[in-house]
């Protein structure tokens, strides 16, 4: 595509209709904002496989119920939100580095025993039952101190 059609297809308003350009145009600004179809899917509210269709050149029409909102993404309207959607979540090995130093040898003591409990029957679901159960109770003890828990209310946990 030459500079000159790009720059068309820049100024071509959205009328309902994917031309060749527009097409190449939607889907380059998908993709330089570092978004799935589902993910602009679900912030313009459309199927993610007519957005698929729309950029294959399956389909060439939108509906008229979608026509604002593909103009409104056309015109970077929905750039930030979908910015922060393409933000990458944190890996295992990276929430690893962050986490204190108990929290990772709890966690490093939990993965052994599960590793052992692979060699026993019905040992790993209680493993995982034990250990489900145990981040609820601590869960409701910190919400019931920290929450505002009428029976504990402005007490701190001691040291």
């Amino acid at each position: 595509m030459t500079r000159k059609a790009i720059r068309h297809a820049a100024q071509e308003p959205f009328s309902g209709v994917f031309t060749p350009g527009l097409r190449r145009r939607f889907r380059a600004q998908r993709t330089g904002l570092g978004v799935s179809l589902q993910q602009l899917g679900e912030v313009l509210r459309i199927n993610w496989s007519t957005i698929r269709k729309w950029e294959a050149g399956v389909s060439s029409r939108c509906q008229p119920r979608h026509v604002s909102r593909v103009r409104s993404f056309l015109a970077h309207e929905y750039d930030e939100r979908l910015k922060a959607l393409s933000s990458p979540e944190p890996t295992l090995s990276e929430m690893m580095r962050k986490m204190p130093e108990s929290l990772h040898a709890c966690m490093e003591r939990a993965w052994v025993i599960y590793g052992v409990s692979q060699c026993y029957p019905g040992v790993e679901g209680l493993l995982l039952n034990e250990l489900d159960a145990a981040v609820d109770r601590t869960a409701a003890r910190v919400l019931d101190i920290y929450g505002g828990g009428a029976s504990r209310e402005g007490r701190r946990p001691s040291s």
